[in-house]
């Protein structure tokens, strides 16, 4: 008798251990599920398309879709960013052309023949993230070939340390913006970045001077390139 209960014991004890094992193989499948859900690639938040450009950007025989986007959210978490939207072989594709900024709208964004080498449009963004003063900035130029995107400019952090008549100079904001070149027979146009450097002993209301640097295209490199800069007191 005592050997009957002690196996039905056992025995009640193993379905027990029997149920409790799969409850949580049941349990930890249901978790892989919603991880890989939540991982998954082609999983993504809502994107919210805030404006759209129709333009040729490759020169092939269909028009391709720039787009601000933004990532729904409050404007103290938000972020904005562009995509081409093209097909390639008969796919749809979607490809980021610049970072995640806060502060990127409609007006930052230019597009239109910037170097005419050769003769298609590029993209041109300048945004900010934060509020303050020396936030820091981001710019950029950017063609798409149905392909792949090229950086043709670059302006984003970390900044570097300069020096000018003996002593360091920091980063403390930036404006960029695109204008024609002084020849009047170049159909390209040139960048004009003036960043404000501020140094340790300057208040953090005033910057003591301010870079003023002049950039052109540069065909053979694809990209452009600083030819002149100059150090303005404020």
């Amino acid at each position: 008798m005592l050997r009957f209960v002690s196996r039905h014991r056992f025995a009640w004890r193993g379905r027990l251990a029997g149920v409790g094992i799969c409850r949580g193989l049941v349990a930890a499948a249901l978790l892989a599920v919603v991880i890989s859900i939540v991982a998954a690639p082609g999983v993504q938040a809502a994107v919210h398309v805030r404006h759209v450009w129709r333009v040729n950007l490759d020169g092939d025989a269909h028009v391709e879709r720039v787009r601000l986007v933004d990532n729904g959210k409050s404007i103290f978490d938000q972020r904005s960013w562009l995509q081409v939207a093209d097909r390639v072989a008969g796919s749809r594709l979607i490809v980021a052309v610049s970072p995640r900024i806060q502060f990127l709208r409609r007006r930052d964004v230019r597009i239109g023949d910037l170097n005419a080498h050769p003769r298609r449009p590029e993209i041109f963004y300048i945004g900010t993230t934060g509020g303050t003063a020396g936030s820091p900035t981001y710019a950029g130029i950017r063609n798409w070939d149905g392909h792949t995107t090229h950086r043709l400019f670059t302006y984003a952090p970390p900044y570097r340390v300069r020096r000018h008549n003996g002593q360091r100079y920091y980063y403390d904001g930036a404006t960029i913006r695109i204008t024609d070149l002084a020849a009047a027979n170049n159909p390209a146009k040139e960048l004009v970045v003036r960043q404000e450097q501020v140094s340790r002993t300057d208040p953090l209301c005033c910057p003591s001077y301010i870079l003023i640097r002049d950039y052109r295209y540069s065909s053979t490199q694809r990209r452009w390139l600083a030819y002149h800069h100059r150090w303005k007191p404020t």
